[in-house]
């Protein structure tokens, strides 16, 4: 006979409970193990994920590609929309970039009641920086045509060395 406490190893009931609790434990390790697999790859995800506006031809110090051979060619109007969709505040709104001869765009600026303001003076806050790849994508000027409280308004003229 066995000491007090300690299991005997022919009690099925104190086996049983052992083989139990060792299936739950092997069954929490697989269950943690996948988790961190997932969490892992979860977090690779933006990594991973590259904006479509971006170009590999846009790396520093790099010569440019070929459009046949560049995997994520230069969008103009999407890089405008990306552009505009994050530089404008709350509430205002770009319309579709449509482009014109010359290789420019031309945008309508919606500018919303409640602001208060010269909007033709306003839109030279929302030009492309000098560096942005927007303008080393191809695009040469972009002309915003504010909306303001039911009328258009005077336009404004972006180029590459005025941003």
């Amino acid at each position: 006979m066995a000491e007090r406490g300690w299991p005997m190893a022919d009690d099925p009931v104190r086996a049983s409970r052992r083989t139990e609790a060792e299936g739950k434990t092997s069954a929490f390790h697989a269950l943690a193990g996948c988790c961190a697999a997932a969490a892992l790859f979860l977090g690779a995800l933006p990594a991973l994920a590259q904006s479509p506006s971006q170009s590999l031809g846009d790396v520093p110090g790099r010569e440019p590609l070929d459009p046949n051979i560049d995997p994520y060619p230069f969008d103009a109007p999407l890089a405008l929309r990306v552009y505009f969709r994050e530089t404008l505040p709350g509430g205002w709104r770009a319309g579709e970039p449509r482009q014109e001869p010359g290789g420019g765009f031309s945008l309508l600026v919606y500018v919303p009641d409640f602001w208060k303001g010269n909007p033709s003076s306003a839109m030279m806050r929302f030009c492309p920086r000098p560096y942005s790849n927007i303008w080393r994508g191809g695009v040469r000027w972009i002309e915003l045509k504010p909306y303001y409280r039911q009328s258009y308004w005077p336009t404004s003229v972006c180029r590459p060395g005025a941003g």
